[in-house]
């Protein structure tokens, strides 16, 4: 993977192209680290020393290179501050020095500043020094010294040369072999276990290596809010089932009041026939008495006519009862207000008996859901694993979807790596590959089964980091029964795909290629 990146700003006053791979500087016995330098210049944050605008420092430039560190002196003078940042410009540095920092921030653009031999080239290069410009009287003891000093030359050159012609003869073959080279990463035995909500991680309950089991617990987050949530929901619930049960007791005793109302209404409605009957069939018969008398001239037409009247008003005092169309009495009127007012009650109670079943089902879903998000605070184990890397500690505080901590799996593992889009001409699918284990110092090999930025979509695993001009590349084991650590880095050799090729590299030896 390359850790650095290489930029170029319009405005900026230093014109070289900066770099952000770190470096330090110590200026006045205080060091700082430097995200932005170049071979001419660097910026500072956060200075704690006091100078003015083009005023000039000793400072010493720390290379950082493996598993040592290049110190380089030279004199800078403050140029520009903005904010909290100082921009320096190197205005003295040896011609040693000089080359040394443009070789390292050249090897840092490549992603190759761990060699430190080749800045060790450059760092101890002697200076050639001045001819001599005075003829030299030799002895013939200086002589032969000289001659043998000469011989023992030739021989060491002799050598040197052999030494580099099979050099050469190495490097054309290498290059007819192998197409390209690259670091590989392994992945694809790995799960990663994310945060299930934003909160508190209350608890871990592994560590780094540990081996676990399908089922174990790994972690939990914090569910107290939840919990407390839950508990008040359950108790509504109670409430809520409580006020039913009053309700739909209520509601039977108003039915029942209803249906008493209805029964005295139709008890006083036939009672009021019964009497109006009677007295009905008492004026038809008078009535029809005064017909009789009337023809016959036994009485006026005065009193035909009003026995005539009594007839028809107890008559349609008698229709207006069989069809409720007569003024109702005070007991009636006050068992039909009671009744309208038991039908009222029971609309009403039926509404508040209908609200109480929806707040029980909207009640009941959050229980559920409350339920389920607590469920969802205990991670478990879905495989049998390795604990890989723990990236929270218990009690620090995480986002939905941050990964908490890494399972390294027993999955078939796959190495991702990547090339440069020129290099990726001669790479095709299906082609073998060579793999080496720095760990194991042994070849394996492996084929191609994946080319392109859609071979690390939907990837849970760790992967190597990829610039514009890169492509990534996917290569599996051909022994489907080899095993490496998650994240372990991996030598990839692309062997050339010609016949001729193939047949010269089961001739050579593996090794040839790591000379």
């Amino acid at each position: 993977m390359i850790p650095t990146s290489i930029t170029s700003q319009e405005n900026c006053q230093r014109k070289s192209h900066r770099l952000t791979i770190p470096i330090q500087v110590i200026i006045e016995e205080k060091s700082y680290r430097l995200n932005n330098w170049s071979a001419n210049g660097f910026q500072v944050e956060n200075l704690e020393l006091e100078l003015k605008i083009d005023e000039t420092v000793d400072a010493t430039l720390v290379l950082p290179t493996g598993g040592a560190s290049i110190l380089l002196n030279v004199k800078a003078s403050l140029r520009n501050i903005n904010h909290k940042f100082y921009g320096f410009e190197i205005t003295e540095i040896t011609e040693r020095n000089s080359r040394v920092l443009r070789h390292y921030a050249s090897l840092a653009i490549d992603g190759n500043y761990n060699h430190i031999d080749d800045l060790s080239s450059d760092l101890f290069m002697v200076d050639v020094a001045s001819p001599i410009k005075e003829p030299i009287s030799l002895t013939d003891k200086e002589s032969k010294k000289i001659h043998r000093s000469f011989l023992k030359r030739v021989w060491i050159y002799a050598v040197f040369g052999l030494l580099f012609i099979g050099l050469i003869f190495a490097t054309f073959l290498y290059n007819y072999l192998i197409v390209a080279h690259s670091t590989g990463l392994i992945s694809g035995n790995s799960h990663n276990y994310n945060a299930p909500k934003d909160g508190l991680v209350s608890s871990i309950y592994v560590k780094n290596n540990q081996k676990v089991s399908k089922g174990e617990l790994l972690f939990e987050m914090d569910s107290k809010e939840e919990k407390q949530l839950l508990l008040n929901k359950q108790h509504q619930q109670q409430l809520l089932q409580k006020q039913l049960r009053s309700a739909k007791k209520l509601l039977e005793h108003i039915n029942a009041t209803i249906i008493q109302k209805k029964i005295q209404m139709h008890s006083l409605t036939n009672l009021e026939k019964a009497k109006i009957l009677s007295v009905k069939k008492a004026a038809e018969s008078n009535y029809k008495r005064a017909v009789y008398l009337y023809k016959r001239h036994l009485i006026t037409s005065k009193q035909f006519s009003e026995m005539q009247s009594q007839y028809l008003a107890f008559k349609a005092q008698y229709d207006a009862i069989v069809h409720h169309q007569h003024t109702p009495t005070k007991e009636s009127l006050l068992i039909d207000q009671a009744y309208t007012k038991s039908q009222d009650q029971k609309i009403a109670l039926q509404k508040l008996i209908d609200k109480i079943i929806i707040d029980m089902n909207l009640n009941k879903d959050e229980i559920t859901s409350l339920q389920k998000a607590i469920n969802a605070s205990i991670v478990l184990s879905q495989e049998d694993g390795l604990v890989h890397n723990i990236f929270h500690k218990a009690h620090s505080y995480v986002k939905f979807s941050d990964n908490v901590l890494t399972l390294e799996t027993k999955q078939q593992p796959y190495i991702l790596t990547k090339l440069l889009s020129s290099q990726i001409d001669n790479i095709h699918l299906g082609e073998s590959c060579l793999v080496y284990s720095k760990r194991l110092n042994k070849f394996f090999n492996a084929h191609i089964v994946g080319i392109g930025y859609s071979i690390t979509e939907g990837s849970t695993t760790n992967t190597v980091e990829i610039s514009q001009n890169e492509i990534p590349i996917r290569i599996v084991f051909d022994d489907q029964s080899v095993h490496f650590y998650l994240n372990e880095y991996l030598k990839v050799y692309f062997l050339n795909s010609t016949e001729f090729a193939k047949k010269a590299f089961q001739v050579l030896p593996q090794n040839l290629i790591l000379l």
